[in-house]
């Protein structure tokens, strides 16, 4: 520490301690004679402790919490039952959406250790992990364990137009289930990963529904499945019981191992599905796929992508909705079996199939059957 000459009329001294954060003096104030025999050296005194027990840059700070640390508990006490995220599902996708995030920064303080633009520049590379990251840091500051989120208020990308979403079609899909039967072999796990990738085609579970249906959820005599959501609806997280069709139910009896208990769709070492296990089992498949598909096609698929870079194993999920309405279903129809909202299923789906209309409703209009109309006339409650 250093401390000046008197300077003034009041002979203020101006004092300078050692910053070990910054490494060099800093000017910290001064004392005049008015303040007492000894103020300077007692201010430089008073600075030199506080700057040596304060933490260096991107040191842990509130209680200790890392970005690391905090994760693992907020992972811990804020996931499953008894409370806002029930779902092991849900907390098997944001364990996943933290993976990066941790990689890149998980040793940073959690409160000022990750600077809001390197924070932004990760996220515009991951805007599907964003949301996340964002979430754990709210509830870090809702407990008063953190300060501030510096992925808060982040422009959004705009929304891609729904009208857009192409869906993959039935053809496309048996080359899907073939690509994973061979890709992960005939005779072994390949089984498993077809009735996997069936299964979010013609059922149209979100990934993370995928990872928690069991074979005691299914009615096979019935083709029924009950399928826990993963996205709130009324406040809640619903159970649907919805249709599990023929060709499903027959690559599930297909497959080699089928556990009783637990998950039904699992890893090569038997282990429940993770986001890391959905990336590794998918992404060969997808490469195969993507070899076998012209550019003009694929650029319309990655247009119902999510993300709309990147074919992910959420888009299977569109085909059974373009297919209901394909078929003659409406939006209400469609939103039962995937667990949206009916607004959201005629944004996306009921556009689809536009060119085959006049055929539907030839079916409807030719058609020698008659139907009761005002017993149709509202169709939601059909």
């Amino acid at each position: 520490m250093a401390i000046g000459k008197p300077r003034g009329k009041n002979g203020a001294r101006p004092v300078y301690v050692y910053n070990p954060a910054v490494g060099k003096k800093v000017y910290v104030g001064s004392r005049t004679k008015l303040r007492g025999k000894g103020g300077a050296e007692e201010l430089a005194r008073q600075k030199a402790e506080e700057f040596a027990n304060a933490a260096p840059p991107g040191a842990p700070v509130n209680d200790g919490y890392t970005v690391r640390s905090w994760s693992v508990e907020w992972l811990e006490d804020h996931h499953g039952p008894g409370t806002t995220r029930p779902e092991r599902g849900t907390r098997v996708t944001n364990e996943g959406n933290l993976t990066t995030y941790l990689k890149a920064f998980g040793e940073r303080a959690l409160d000022g250790g990750v600077g809001r633009k390197e924070a932004l520049a990760w996220a515009r590379e991951r805007p599907w992990a964003a949301k996340t990251v964002s979430a754990m840091y709210n509830e870090a500051i809702n407990l008063e364990v953190c300060e501030r989120n510096p992925l808060a208020n982040r422009q959004q990308p705009g929304k891609r137009e729904r009208k857009f979403i192409k869906a993959i079609t039935e053809q496309e899909t048996d080359r899907i289930a073939e690509i994973a039967l061979d890709e992960w072999g005939q005779d072994g796990y390949g089984r498993t990963a077809r009735s996997w990738t069936l299964f979010a085609a013609w059922v149209g579970a979100r990934p993370g529904e995928t990872f928690t249906v069991e074979l005691n959820d299914m009615n096979f005599d019935a083709g029924t499945v009950k399928v826990r959501r993963v996205k709130k609806r009324g406040g809640r997280f619903p159970t649907d019981i919805i249709v599990l069709p023929e060709i499903v139910i027959e690559s599930i009896t297909a497959m080699p191992f089928r556990p009783t208990e637990g998950p039904l769709y699992r890893t090569v070492q038997g282990k429940p599905f993770a986001q890391g296990s959905l990336r590794y089992y998918w992404e060969p498949i997808r490469a195969r796929f993507r070899q076998t598909v012209d550019d003009e096609r694929w650029a319309e698929l990655l247009d119902g992508a999510e993300g709309g870079e990147h074919f992910d194993f959420y888009a299977l999920r569109h085909r059974v909705a373009s297919h209901i309405v394909a078929m003659g279903g409406n939006e209400y129809d469609a939103a039962h079996q995937l667990g949206n909202s009916p607004r959201v299923c005629r944004e996306t789906y009921i556009h689809n199939n536009a060119d085959q209309r006049n055929e539907r409703n030839r079916g409807f209009l030719v058609s020698s059957k008659v139907v009761d109309l005002d017993s149709r006339r509202d169709r939601k409650g059909a």
